[in-house]
């Protein structure tokens, strides 16, 4: 990686800033000095690297749970609307973190995004079964046992087949639901099929993480190193770095 990049990424600033800093001699590989911003450097010498003669700290991958508030775009760019990558900081910005699922923009709570690719498609893929719980406040009359019952057989609707869901009815038309799949707009439908359109959204749990921490909307928290070694381990993936 270009040691300009891999300043940036590390969180000592700008691409600009950082470039400043390496023409001015603060950077070092192995008593050499550096003063090329494009200079390659392999992952094998990134330990060597000295920033005023004090050991870089690389950070090249991160995981984190984010409360995404209402109005934000489960995205990483968009013109027109706010997106939830804009409320991390730029040091973790410039990781190019992206979310493991969706929330619809009117919809809030707990998403998980990460650098890895792998682990973000199969926290995605029904495949891998990994539950998600959402808190709905729905319209109409309280549920009964019997939607209690259908949503755990499995709806058939139009052109959507969802898997078998867990519905536990809760005071004053909340619910709680919890899926192993997260297709597009599927707890609305869900509950649109059964009469009972939805007025609010918030994903409370997705495995055994929760809001617990960041019950701000906008706010986040990093993975502990025993956080991501779990979720590594419940996708049956091996990380690439912790």
């Amino acid at each position: 990686m270009r040691i300009d990049k891999l300043l940036s990424n590390s969180g000592l600033g700008s691409r600009s800033q950082v470039r400043q800093l390496i023409r001015a001699g603060h950077i070092s590989l192995n008593g050499q000095v550096i003063l090329d911003p494009a200079t390659i450097i392999p992952p094998s010498d990134y330990a060597h690297i000295l920033v005023r003669q004090q050991a870089l700290s690389v950070k090249l991958s991160a995981h984190l749970l984010l409360n995404k508030p209402q109005g934000y775009l489960t995205a990483t760019d968009d013109r027109r609307y706010p997106y939830v990558t804009q409320l991390l900081p730029q040091a973790l910005q410039r990781l190019n973190p992206v979310p493991a699922g969706r929330l619809d923009r009117d919809a809030h709570g707990l998403l998980l995004l990460t650098t890895d690719g792998q682990l973000a498609h199969r926290l995605m893929s029904p495949r891998w079964h990994y539950p998600k719980t959402y808190l709905v406040t729905y319209e109409g009359e309280a549920l009964t046992n019997q939607e209690v019952q259908l949503l755990a057989g499995g709806l058939q609707l139009q052109d959507l087949n969802c898997l078998p869901a867990v519905l536990e009815p809760l005071a004053n038309r909340q619910a709680r639901v919890t899926l192993t799949e997260g297709k597009y707009h599927q707890v609305k439908r869900m509950f649109a099929f059964i009469g009972r359109p939805v007025s609010d959204l918030c994903r409370i749990t997705i495995g055994p993480f929760s809001l617990a921490g960041i019950e701000k909307p906008g706010s986040y928290r990093l993975l502990t190193r025993e956080e991501q070694s779990r979720l590594y381990q419940d996708l049956s993936l091996q990380p690439a770095e912790l």
